[in-house]
């Protein structure tokens, strides 16, 4: 994704269209060196390539991310992990 202010590809977030409980969402960003630089547990919330409290941008790269959410029929947990690359 690119986070360099124009309209597109803006925010990282994932997209569901059914089968989860809203409440039951998280999603985590790490860095290489496998540090939480982005949590939310809001699903309309996504990441805008910031890393600490005073929001620094995050530098061009690699970064995985961590998903977790249940579906609302049963309760079983499911996890998503994958890549995400930030370009400037």
């Amino acid at each position: 994704f690119t986070p360099d202010g124009n309209e597109f590809n803006n925010t990282f977030k994932p997209i569901f269209s059914s089968g989860i409980d809203f409440y039951s969402f998280e999603m985590g960003i790490y860095n290489r060196w496998g540090e939480l630089i982005f949590f939310t547990k809001d699903l309309n919330e996504g990441w805008e390539g910031t890393y600490g409290v005073d929001g620094q941008k995050a530098q061009n790269g690699t970064y995985t991310f961590l998903i977790t959410y249940k579906t609302p029929q049963v309760d079983f947990r499911k996890t998503i992990t994958g890549h995400v690359n930030l370009i400037r």
